[in-house]
């Protein structure tokens, strides 16, 4: 049976990982069990289990907290994925790490491919892509997995806080000018559980297929929930006055997925409906 470690095992993805990899024996860590930025405590959590399958979802992911908390954000997401790496590549396990569609400036309007030239706006972009480097750098059985838009069970994305405000008979301003691909986080647990079967290491853009803005997609949500389309304002980014830049355009051509032979993950509709009507 194929050992897997799951870091920072609270979060939504970590949680997705866990219901994919059910029937492998999986060890799922959390934050208090295995801070990432100490490389030590990495170091003996990960040879006392001896994975055979590294997945590092543990990151700090509150894009504008990270403008406030720029060396947390790189001693999580950069200095913390070295330190995975570090531990993959003593004990010869292969690791899975999870980056961002935010490595990217948005500025193009075509979807970016695996090999475009990143050019973060913010400071957590820029701790993503460091972090990509460490692991590129340090761990040559490597799969980093570009995503966006995740949502899922639990709170503190996107969708779930448009369904809350939606019950709370709150309006939701939503911007018309961010585009990219909503993702359901139990969609790309099940694509790395197929990735991981084979040596294709590399670096991969994996999302559901098609795309929204914001905007489009809150109006989804309220007339999937009954509700008025009008509780949905539609604004630009620029006009949210958040402490990070985001990028206006990520969709993401997941190219070497496809080419490896792989199916596309479904379309962001179908997932979004089982999403809401669980």
């Amino acid at each position: 049976m194929t050992r897997v470690l799951i870091s920072g095992s609270g979060g939504m993805l970590a949680r997705a990982l866990q219901q994919s990899f059910e029937r492998d024996f999986v060890l799922a860590i959390p934050r208090e069990e295995m801070d990432i930025t100490n490389l030590q405590d990495t170091l003996k959590t990960v040879h006392d289990f001896k994975p055979d399958i590294i997945l590092n979802p543990a990151a700090f992911t509150r894009v504008d907290d990270n403008e406030l908390f720029p060396e947390k954000s790189f001693l999580v997401n950069a200095l913390g994925a070295g330190h995975m790496a570090t531990a993959a590549r003593q004990i010869g396990a292969r690791l899975v790490h999870f980056s961002t569609d935010y490595i990217f400036d948005g500025k193009r309007k075509v979807p970016y491919r695996e090999g475009d030239l990143p050019n973060p706006l913010s400071v957590y972009g820029a701790s993503k892509l460091a972090g990509e480097k460490l692991v590129r750098k340090i761990c040559s059985e490597h799969y980093i997995v570009r995503t966006s838009w995740l949502f899922g069970y639990k709170e503190g994305n996107f969708i779930n806080y448009i369904l809350q405000s939606l019950r709370e008979e709150k309006f939701v301003r939503a911007a018309m000018d961010q585009v990219g691909s909503p993702t359901f986080v139990s969609d790309l647990a099940g694509a790395v559980k197929v990735l991981v079967e084979e040596p294709a290491y590399g670096t991969y853009h994996l999302t559901n297929s098609g795309f929204c803005s914001r905007y489009q997609l809150a109006r989804e949500i309220a007339r999937y929930n009954g509700c008025s389309e009008k509780m949905i304002l539609p604004l630009k980014m620029d006009d949210l006055n958040l402490k990070a830049r985001r990028p206006c355009y990520t969709v993401l051509d997941n190219r070497c997925w496809r080419d490896r032979g792989f199916h596309p993950l479904r379309d962001y509709h179908p997932a979004l409906d089982d999403f809401l009507k669980r």
